[in-house]
């Protein structure tokens, strides 16, 4: 994943309310985390200090390494300002503007791993803030051993697409989705990758206002779409299920 500079008008103000610092340089040096070409991974990259690929650890770093932008001092990490500079940078696609069509959301810690001055330290900083923030989900319970789920309220649209993506991309069996309008590129490409990686992706669409397009950008990545019931005026549904 290339990374980018980050103009100044995509920083919003909501983007202002994250992680990463915006720290001077100390002693005139650089002002990085990490080493340029540092790995926090192990032995072919299967896990990070402990942290499993797939596992409610390394999908709570991503969602940090996916929502944080470069400009906050708050938080467990603070993680450096050229550190900070290139995860945005890698995520935020080739015009380098947040949000955009060509933004490029982590789904593995490979991907994460992968940027320039991610290393080890930077690693710790991110997974000790998910641990922190709540970013980290216990694993569904079980019927021996049930736990109390926490519930949580999204308002559409201040909080943006972010809760949405974040289940999207933490989905690991199937997706289930009965949409009225489904115009949104960053979901559409999110549903794409996820029926790209083996998820079983399942659509129901509007009759009338299903886009055919988007009908076809999914089928080509292995979705199923359906247009629903004619027997009823609309669809106005808008839910999804997402299985881990």
């Amino acid at each position: 994943m290339g990374a980018a500079a980050l103009p100044m008008r995509s920083i919003t103000p909501r983007l202002l309310a994250a992680l990463f610092a915006l720290s001077a340089c100390e002693g005139g040096g650089l002002d990085a985390d990490d080493p340029i070409d540092d790995s926090f991974s192990g032995e072919g990259k299967a896990d990070a200090a402990g942290v499993a690929e797939g596992s409610a650890e390394a999908i709570g770093v991503l969602r940090v390494a996916n929502r944080a932008s470069q400009a906050d001092r708050r938080g467990a990490g603070k993680v450096a300002t050229v550190t900070a500079r290139e995860i945005v940078g890698a995520r935020s696609g080739g015009d380098a503007i947040e949000p955009s069509d060509d933004d490029q959301r982590f789904t593995t810690l490979a991907e994460l791993d992968a940027v320039p001055y991610v290393g080890k330290v930077a690693f710790a900083k991110l997974l000790a803030y998910a641990r922190a923030r709540g970013f980290v989900v216990p694993a569904a319970c079980t019927a021996p051993a049930p736990r109390t789920t926490k519930v949580g309220l999204f308002v559409t649209p201040d909080d943006g697409a972010d809760p949405v993506l974040d289940l999207i991309h933490g989905a690991r069996s199937s997706i289930e989705l009965t949409m009225y309008q489904l115009s949104s590129q960053p979901v559409i490409q999110a549903l794409r990758a996820a029926a790209s990686r083996g998820v079983r992706v399942r659509v129901i669409l509007d009759g009338d206002e299903a886009r055919a397009s988007v009908e076809s950008t999914l089928r080509a990545a292995g979705a199923e779409t359906h247009r629903s019931s004619a027997s009823f005026a609309f669809t106005h549904q808008k839910s999804m299920i997402c299985r881990r």
